[in-house]
């Protein structure tokens, strides 16, 4: 497929020949179109010696559905009309795509994925939904050359990435291409998403040694990408507060876009003898402060 219809392409000449000649392509067993192979081809002219004008290149206007596409190479002096190839396609008029993301992102949640309508190489707008209502509406023009890749002669705007506002709690979160030309708008798929506006972490160290209170761990809010407060309380009494500021590379990888300053790695003072400790996070936005966990030290 290509923008306005069907690209045919390739190569064609006759050995009695150097000058370019004509050929024929069939649909579904009717004629459509005549072409000259008159299109630059240097590995053709390296590889017989006959000049590099031989390649045709040529969109052509065909209906949507299954199609069977021969071309056929028009004999010049000796010898007879060949079939060079036959091939065949599904041609759809629909916009088409892929929705890759759907997570968590700081102030929403992130989607991305691609979209493109065969009857144009202009992007599209993609419409998203949250359970069942409109949310936003995109223009799929970012830059994706993987699709430029697969789809020659569209270019390659036409990915989306954006950050929509969704409320938290448990979603369907689904994204439309937006039809141009004859077809219609059509879904390019649904993502299920768990929004916790809640600070999230983990307490993974409370240990005494020589007097000190060792607390180890990370948090952040999914409301901000900015670094959180960590409280501490022992044996139920507030025993301080520490900035969850320590860089953590893993919690940057597994948490895409709030950056690595989610640790906190310090000491607390307290008395002798065995504690329970336990660490909570500060909310940031909406939501409510959390517990991230208690240990006994």
């Amino acid at each position: 497929m290509a923008p306005g219809g069907l690209r045919v392409g390739g190569w064609v000449l006759d050995p009695d020949v150097t000058s370019p000649i004509g050929m024929h392509v069939y649909i579904d067993g009717s004629f459509v179109a005549g072409l000259s192979s008159d299109v630059e081809r240097p590995d053709i002219g390296a590889a017989f010696g006959y000049g590099n004008a031989h390649g045709f290149d040529s969109v052509l206007s065909v209906g949507p559905g299954a199609h069977s596409v021969c071309a056929y190479g028009l004999n010049q002096g000796l010898g007879n009309n060949v079939l060079i190839g036959c091939r065949s396609l599904a041609l759809g008029v629909d916009p088409i795509g892929s929705f890759d993301v759907a997570t968590m992102t700081p102030g929403g949640t992130r989607v991305g994925g691609w979209a493109l309508d065969p009857n144009t190489a202009q992007s599209v707008e993609v419409h998203v939904y949250v359970d069942g209502t409109l949310a936003g509406i995109l223009d799929a023009d970012a830059n994706r050359p993987d699709i430029a890749t697969a789809f020659p002669g569209y270019g390659d705007s036409h990915g989306f990435d954006a950050t929509i506002a969704v409320p938290g709690g448990f979603h369907t979160v689904c994204a439309y291409g937006m039809n141009h030309g004859p077809g219609f708008n059509s879904l390019i798929g649904c993502r299920w998403v768990l929004v916790n506006p809640d600070p999230i972490g983990s307490f993974d160290v409370a240990s005494i040694n020589n007097g000190a209170l060792r607390v180890a761990g990370w948090a952040l809010d999914p409301n901000v990408a900015q670094s959180v407060k960590v409280h501490f309380y022992v044996d139920g009494a507030f025993a301080g507060f520490i900035d969850a500021d320590v860089n953590r590379l893993d919690i940057a990888t597994t948490f895409p876009g709030y950056g690595e300053s989610h640790g906190f790695d310090a000491t607390l003072a307290v008395g002798p003898g065995s504690h329970l400790v336990c660490a909570y996070g500060i909310n940031q936005g909406s939501g409510s402060n959390v517990v991230l966990g208690c240990r006994n030290a």
